[in-house]
């Protein structure tokens, strides 16, 4: 038996370049990376970083456009094309400002290819007067189980586990919610956006990918809705995720009322005199006690509801596809987009909030998001601030989505992350993932089908990492999305629409740790307009969260 070689046999750094995302590196030219200061780390954590304001900026699109065909001249059988920039974690400047990295089918190229590959990649900047430049050959394809990839239970919809609304969210119309065709209701994809169709007020869309639950590299026009397609939201592993996120979430209460209880008669009946510490615990104790029966209660009511009114694909259809295309032009954004006519009748109307997405609840994000991400940014010797000051977190933790961010600022944003680098920072509520940040990169990326050999652009969203959360070393906080996430709509914290999802790369085990993508929202409102244009998005309606909370919990 023969064992297979390594690809570390060849390149020293193979599994350490790009450590912890788990994608091998075949080959990289240039000086190899430097370690980070940490002693007690084995391999230094990398963080893939965004390239705003590279001299390479203004010619990048037709570089990148040459260096696709000279890779298939090389038979090269590449998936992607990414323009990056890399630091150590924890480091507040990339110790490589620009690299292109470039993803391949796995066992598909050898070592020699991929140093004579690299060779012939460095030539095409240099014809534009551009030095040598970094080239990463990567072994990277999506065909991925979403299932594997959803947060743990406790955290299912993204949030800490006393964020009540996040269990309510997947079965409401709340953006962010998983969608797929009835045929196929285990092929998700999650809902962007909600438009009027013209004067008829009564008539609503919802925009979402036209290829649903697709593995990206590998699209299958088989699963693409069409127009008369039956649609249903959640899809059917959203929603038997978040009906075990209920089920787990009313066994924890169960437990909090047990072994509160226990501790009350431990302190005994209340007498005269007692000490104060005491009476402050029992009621206290007696606070945490009642206010779990309540969300027994409610969570009880929830399930009933969701599993006796909702439990089939057919009790959960919401509308029909009315318009769906695919059709893009090669080296453009996908025109990959289609919209699902509601139902009025299947709508919860009382609980619709229009184009809100669920940020979640404030005191989590307050304490974890801060100071290191989306709404405000700094540290104590340099402080910045990412956004306006004017900037209020919504209470309720719904951000309304209105404006559009246009290309240049894409490119040229005004922001700073919270090393003080120039940044577009974003978030997002998929169906798979729930909520996640990340920083959108300022060069195009170049993703190619292998079997239909069709390319196309997108923007780059990189994860960014909560440095002072304690899962940060979780690798589920190390991507921005997931397979069943396409289609989510990711916003700026004044709730400026940046994009609609579309993929991402990595490797099977791993899913959309370094990359995910996204079409630009101003490109596609275009393509949207010249279908219908007297559309327009849905306005803003007023939010009634809590409220609807007290409702639903009510006996």
């Amino acid at each position: 038996m023969t064992t297979k070689p390594l690809l570390s046999d060849n390149y020293k750094n193979a599994y350490r370049d790009f450590h912890p995302s788990g994608v091998p590196c075949i080959y990289k030219s240039g000086p190899d990376w430097p370690e980070g200061q940490d002693q007690w780390t084995w391999w230094t954590k990398r963080e893939v970083r965004p390239v705003h304001g590279h001299p390479i900026q203004h010619d990048w699109l037709p570089i990148g456009k040459h260096i696709c065909e000279r890779l298939d001249f090389l038979h090269v059988e590449w998936t992607s094309i990414n323009p990056l920039a890399y630091a150590n974690e924890d480091e507040t400047k990339p110790f490589c400002p620009f690299i292109v990295c470039i993803g391949v089918e796995p066992e598909s190229l050898s070592y020699q290819a991929a140093v004579d590959a690299a060779t012939a990649v460095n030539e095409i900047p240099a014809l534009s007067g551009f030095g040598a430049i970094e080239v990463a050959f990567v072994e990277s394809a999506v065909a991925l189980d979403e299932d594997v990839f959803r947060p743990d239970l406790e955290t299912s919809t993204g949030f800490s586990r006393d964020d009540k609304y996040g269990h309510y969210k997947p079965f409401t119309t709340t953006l962010g919610l998983s969608i797929a065709p009835l045929e196929r209701p285990q092929s998700e994809s999650t809902g962007a956006l909600y438009f009027r169709l013209g004067k008829d007020n009564n008539r609503t869309v919802i925009l979402t990918p036209a290829r649903v639950n697709s593995d990206i590299m590998r699209l299958d026009e088989g699963w693409q809705l069409r127009a008369g397609d039956r649609v249903i939201a959640p899809g059917n592993t959203a929603y038997n995720h978040a009906v075990e996120a209920v089920k787990h979430r009313i066994e924890k209460l169960q437990y909090d009322v047990k072994y509160k209880s226990e501790e009350i008669l431990e302190l005994g009946e209340p007498v005269e005199g007692e000490d104060p510490e005491l009476q402050e615990s029992r009621e206290r104790l007696s606070a945490i006690v009642k206010e779990s029966t309540r969300g027994i209660r409610g969570m009880e009511k929830l399930l009933d509801k969701v599993t006796m009114k909702h439990a089939t694909p057919e009790e959960r259809t919401i509308g029909v596809v009315l318009h769906s295309t695919t059709s893009s032009e090669p080296y453009g954004f996908p025109n990959d987009w289609a919209l699902v006519e509601l139902d009025n009748d299947k709508i919860d109307w009382p609980s619709f909030y229009g184009n809100k997405v669920y940020i979640g609840a404030s005191s989590f994000h307050f304490k974890y998001y801060t100071r290191p991400t989306l709404f405000a940014t700094g540290n104590s010797s340099k402080p910045y601030r990412t956004w306006d000051d004017k900037f209020e977190y919504p209470l309720d933790g719904l951000l309304q989505a209105t404006g559009i961010v246009s290309d240049d600022e894409m490119r040229n944003p005004k922001g700073v992350d919270d090393q003080g680098e120039q940044c577009l920072l974003v978030a997002k509520n998929g169906s798979t993932t729930g909520v996640t940040f990340g920083r959108v990169n300022g060069l195009e990326s170049f993703r190619r089908d292998p079997a239909a050999k069709r390319v196309s652009i997108s923007l780059a969203v990189l994860p960014y990492i909560n440095r002072y959360g304690d899962d940060r070393d979780n690798r589920i906080y190390r991507r921005f999305s997931a397979p069943g996430d396409d289609g989510a709509v990711v916003l700026t914290s004044d709730g400026r629409i940046v994009g609609i999802l579309t993929g991402g790369t990595g490797l099977e085990e791993f899913g959309y740790m370094g990359v995910s993508y996204l079409t630009p929202y101003w490109w596609l409102d275009k393509q949207i307009q010249a279908k219908f244009p007297e559309s327009s998005l849905y306005e803003a309606v007023e939010s009634k969260v809590w409220r609807e909370l007290l409702r639903q919990e009510r006996i």
